[in-house]
């Protein structure tokens, strides 16, 4: 059996198609290694500590702890979910794989070290893996509820779906800090009142002077006063998402689930965006990151579904290892 690379968690920072991953220093990830028996890992260059963790029950054993150390409840949903995940890990024994614990112990550059899988150090590689060791790089995030004025003169919620941001920056750092080592913290929470009058009614069309937003806002009709209330944040952060009912873009009829102005950094993020299922936020953090690739990698993704960046509802989560050490977090040396 030919020696073969693969993930313990999804979207874990182990690239399998390039062969390649990133490990943050001072911290660890565990990656399973098919056709590995009588063989070991060794770091070419020394600045990795290669553990192979015994046995499969010691694997469980160790996720399962580091869920409950996470501080889940163990009678509440999030227990569940870490339950869910130790079996889902279970599943994944098919096959015998060896496990590996990889801890970056220094950097090393943007290239890293090779990782060679071997029967000894001086033997012939079976397979090799690069490994680039990164500091994170952080990145602070707003997530703000839109409010307009109802039909009485009060301040309302535009999205009309509870949600916790706190949950919602847990979820972007999900995808983000395991794949690019890229960490956001919570700038704001605070709501934005979308509350210009004049430019509300010059947006539809209206020669009221209380026009009243409507529960899908076209992206592009509004866009310049999304960026005026971008400006005055008092804690401005590096990228800032509104939370709203329903949105469309460029007069498409179907609704989106987000959009980015690039330059402006924010998003209008809908309430089926922010869905259970949905990643649409990490999503439009990746169009914001984007302007670091001149436009080239990170508009919508239509070649591969467990991309984050592809496309429709295909809701993938992978970031390419060679787009983060190039341009996302260049936090190597």
């Amino acid at each position: 059996m030919s020696v073969k690379f693969a993930q313990v968690q999804k979207s874990s920072g182990l690239d399998v198609a390039a062969k390649a991953m990133i490990v943050p220093v001072g911290g660890s990830k565990i990656i399973k290694v098919f056709g590995a028996s009588g063989l070991s890992l060794f770091d070419d260059r020394g600045i990795l500590e290669i553990k192979k963790l015994d046995t499969n029950e010691a694997i469980m054993d160790k996720l399962v702890g580091l869920a409950l150390a996470s501080g889940a409840n163990p009678t509440g949903d999030s227990f569940a979910v870490q339950l869910k995940m130790a079996v889902d890990i279970g599943l994944q024994l098919v096959g015998q794989p060896q496990f590996f614990k990889i801890t970056g112990k220094t950097l090393g550059g943007k290239k890293g070290t090779t990782v060679r899988v071997a029967k000894t150090q001086k033997s012939k590689a079976e397979e090799s893996l690069q490994v680039v060791v990164l500091k994170p790089r952080r990145l602070s995030l707003s997530i703000r509820p839109v409010q307009v004025s109802n039909n009485k003169g009060g301040w309302v919620y535009h999205c009309e779906r509870y949600y916790d941001a706190k949950a919602l920056l847990a979820r972007t750092n999900d995808v983000w800090t395991p794949q690019a080592n890229i960490v956001f913290t919570l700038a704001s929470s605070d709501p934005a009142p979308l509350d210009d009058q004049e430019a509300i009614a010059k947006a539809l069309g209206s020669s009221s002077p209380n026009p009243m937003v409507p529960p899908i806002i076209e992206f592009d009709d509004f866009k310049g006063m999304f960026q005026k209330i971008r400006e005055k944040e008092k804690s401005k952060a590096d990228f800032t998402i509104f939370m709203v009912h329903r949105i469309t873009h460029g007069g498409e009829g179907n609704p989106a689930y987000g959009v980015t102005n690039q330059k402006g950094a924010f998003a209008l993020v809908s309430d089926d965006g922010r869905a259970e299922d949905m990643e649409t936020i990490s999503h439009e953090i990746g169009h914001y990151l984007g302007t670091l690739t001149k436009g080239s990698l990170y508009g919508d993704n239509n070649s591969s579904e467990e991309l984050l960046m592809c496309s429709g509802e295909a809701n993938g989560t992978k970031v390419p290892f060679q787009d983060v050490i190039t341009y996302f977090n260049t936090n190597y040396n």
